[in-house]
């Protein structure tokens, strides 16, 4: 299914669901479609978003409410990897940095992450954004798509909407990269709010899962790259800003940091983490800092022990085969602990 350009990839993606399916599969993909939004609420998709920024190397994450072409819209901007796609002529499939983006965003029940590597699978996250939009438009590096229930019924009731997707131009208010409050943002979802979505809007609840007591500062201790969070929400006045620096500016901890590598991680650690080839620091300091609409700051300080457990052959399986994985495969967790 190679393609000589992005439009013509979304187009061969659309006719496998329009033409190439038979309506048994089209009707059950609808169904599965429809089950999957039940059983994810629209709380469900920032955490979603973030961690998926997350996935593709993203610094920072951005949430806004603004019009676009005179409709109510919630954009999701990020700064990380552009989509690519190995159906793409001139794309290398067998380039570490080539991902399926596009494709996996289009089906149902599979996904171009690994589970070793990623958090997430098959996209049920992302499909929750359809709880309070029937238009959402996707933009990044060379792609320009969207999933549209109005265009996708002209073709019938059963089309799986979801996942079928439509090429867009972008306008002077979708492009990207875009550059916002100094960032150049390079993804950026546009999710045009449906008569659900503007009513959460009005009864101020669409930011509701954005807000602290949804999502905790603390988020930041359990993501790899994602080092600022911004929530502009100036319909309601509840902007948020959420930093993370892991600089260690308070001389006494970092005294006592120093002191505790001394005895940690134990020996036993170190030979799993060697065996392991573990690259990442075993205690991390962490300073999370939030900014909220009325001008206050608050912020406080987290110290990481991380550890590497070996987990039996017993328990492990690869998520293909269902055959036990190889013994030396181990899984990371973290302990952390908070300074006053």
């Amino acid at each position: 299914m190679d393609a000589s350009n992005p439009d013509e990839l979304v187009r061969n993606i659309r006719e496998q669901y329009l033409a190439d399916s038979p309506d048994l599969v089209r009707t059950s993909l609808h169904g599965h479609s429809n089950v999957v939004q039940m059983n994810f609420a629209s709380t469900y998709f920032p955490l979603e978003f973030i961690q998926n920024a997350d996935d593709e190397g993203a610094s920072a994450v951005r949430f806004q409410i603004r019009k676009i072409d005179g409709d109510w819209c919630l954009e999701i901007l990020n700064n990380g990897r552009e989509f690519t796609d190995s159906a793409l002529v001139g794309q290398n499939g067998d380039a570490d940095d080539v991902k399926d983006d596009v494709t996996g965003l289009c089906a149902a029940g599979v996904s171009p992450k690994h589970p070793r590597d990623h958090i997430g699978f098959i996209g049920v996250g992302f499909k929750s954004i359809f709880e309070i939009s029937q238009c959402v438009e996707v933009h990044s590096g060379q792609f320009h798509f969207s999933f549209d229930r109005e265009r996708a019924e002209e073709h019938g009731d059963e089309i799986p909407w979801r996942v079928v997707p439509w090429s867009c131009k972008p306008t002077e208010e979708t492009e990207v990269p875009t550059k916002i409050d100094g960032t150049e943002y390079t993804t950026r979802f546009v999710v045009r709010l449906d008569e659900r979505g503007q009513q959460l809007l009005s009864d101020d609840e669409l930011f509701e899962p954005l807000r602290s007591e949804n999502i905790d500062r603390r988020v930041f201790l359990f993501l790899k790259d994602v080092r600022e969070l911004s929530i502009d929400d100036d319909y309601s006045d509840s902007s948020r800003r959420i930093s993370r620096t892991d600089e260690i500016r308070d001389d006494g901890l970092a005294s006592s940091v120093e002191e505790a590598r001394q005895w940690f991680p134990s020996s036993k650690q170190e030979t799993i983490r060697d065996e392991a080839d573990a690259q990442f620091d075993p205690i991390e300091v962490v300073e999370l800092e939030e900014s909220l609409s009325d001008g206050t700051t608050e912020a406080d300080t987290w110290v990481l022990f991380k550890h590497l457990w070996e987990v039996p052959e017993r328990y492990v399986f690869t998520p293909r085969t269902q055959r036990p994985a190889q013994p030396d495969l181990v899984k990371s967790s973290r302990c952390s602990g908070r300074l006053a």
